[in-house]
C-alpha cells in the first residue's frame, strides 16, 4: 500500500502565497494602490489601535487613530499617531488632515482600516507598539490569516494593501507621535520625501544618551560607542522611568538620523520613533534599556 506523503508546512505556505498573488494581480488593473504605485505615489491607511498599558497608565484616550502611508518606491510605512478617532468618524479625520498634507499623499483618500491587536500588558509607546504590531501582522501565518480574511469578505482592496505591506522589510517600518501644531506640515511633506528616511550629510549628528536600565554606567559605555561611530553625544544621563526596550527618537524629523544609531548599537529589539520638537537642539534622543 502506498501513502501519500504529507504536505510539508513550506510548500503549503508557498502555494498559499502564490495563490494572494494571483487573486491580487486579477484585481491589479482597478486597484487604486496599484495605481499608486505605478505613479511611485505614497498610499495612506488607517490604523485603530486600542488602549497599551502605557496609554492607560498616562489616562490617555483610547483607540488611538493612525495614519498609515505606505511609500510605494522605496517600500517602506510610516504610522503617525492622529490623536482619539473623531465622533465624525474617518471621513471627519481625514477632511481634517488634509489640508496640510502633501499634494501626492491627499491625492489617494485611505479606504481601508486595519484594527490593530496588540498585547494589553504592552508597555511601549503607542507609537511603537503599533509599528510593532503591523511589522508582526505581515510575516508567516499571520499574514496568511490575514489573506484568507481580506478574501472571505471580498475586501480586495484590503487584499491589496496586505500584500505590499508584507513587502516592507522591518527595518523600513516607522512611527511617529501626532506632530505640533506649527510644523505639522512640514513634518508630513518631509515623510515622503527620501531625505527622510537617510541620514543628514556633513556635520555628525547630535545626541542624547538616557539610562533608563539598572546596569550603571550603561549611558557612558553607549557615549563611547556612538562617539567611535560619528555621533556626537552631547548629553548624557538617567531616564526620568524605566523603559522597556531601547527606544531611539527622532527629534527633527529625520527617521535615517535614529536609525543610523540604531545601527551603531546593532541592538535588534530596539526600535525608532519619531517624536518632534519644535525648536530641537539635537536630532536624536537614546533611552536605553
Amino acid at each position: 500500500m502506498e501513502f501519500v506523503s504529507p504536505i510539508k508546512p513550506g510548500r503549503l505556505v508557498a502555494s498559499l502565497i502564490l495563490f494572494g498573488c494571483f487573486l491580487v494581480g486579477i484585481r491589479e488593473t482597478r486597484s487604486p494602490i496599484a495605481l499608486a504605485a505605478r505613479g511611485g505615489d505614497p498610499w495612506p491607511f488607517w490604523v485603530i489601535l486600542p488602549s497599551t498599558a502605557a496609554a492607560s497608565a498616562r489616562d490617555e484616550p483610547a483607540p488611538e487613530l493612525f495614519l498609515g502611508i505606505y511609500l510605494t518606491g522605496v517600500p517602506a510605512v510610516e504610522l503617525v499617531s492622529s490623536g482619539p478617532p473623531p465622533r465624525g468618524g474617518l471621513d471627519e479625520a481625514w477632511e481634517r488632515l488634509a489640508p496640510i498634507l502633501p499634494e501626492p499623499l491627499r491625492r489617494w483618500p485611505p479606504d481601508v482600516l486595519l484594527k490593530a491587536s496588540p498585547g494589553a500588558d504592552n508597555a511601549d509607546p503607542s507609537p511603537v507598539a503599533c509599528a510593532d504590531w503591523l511589522e508582526k501582522r505581515g510575516r508567516g501565518f499571520r499574514l496568511l490569516k490575514e489573506l484568507f480574511r481580506d478574501v472571505r469578505e471580498r475586501d480586495w482592496e484590503r487584499l491589496r494593501l496586505d500584500w505590499e505591506l508584507s513587502r516592507v522589510p522591518r527595518k523600513n517600518v516607522a512611527s511617529a507621535f501626532r506632530p505640533p501644531a506649527r510644523i505639522a506640515e512640514k513634518f508630513y511633506a518631509d515623510t515622503v520625501s527620501p531625505s527622510f528616511w537617510t541620514p543628514a550629510a556633513g556635520a555628525p549628528l547630535l545626541a542624547e544618551v538616557l539610562n533608563a536600565s539598572n546596569a550603571p554606567g550603561l549611558a557612558a559605555r553607549v557615549t563611547k560607542v556612538l562617539r567611535l561611530k560619528g555621533i556626537d553625544v552631547v548629553n548624557l544621563g538617567n531616564a526620568s522611568s524605566a523603559a522597556p526596550r531601547t527606544i531611539i527618537y527622532d527629534r527633527d524629523g529625520r527617521i535615517g538620523n535614529a536609525r543610523k544609531a540604531q545601527e551603531a548599537l546593532e541592538d535588534h529589539d530596539s526600535r525608532v520613533v519619531t517624536q518632534l520638537w519644535e525648536r530641537p537642539w539635537l536630532d536624536i534622543s537614546l533611552v536605553l534599556k
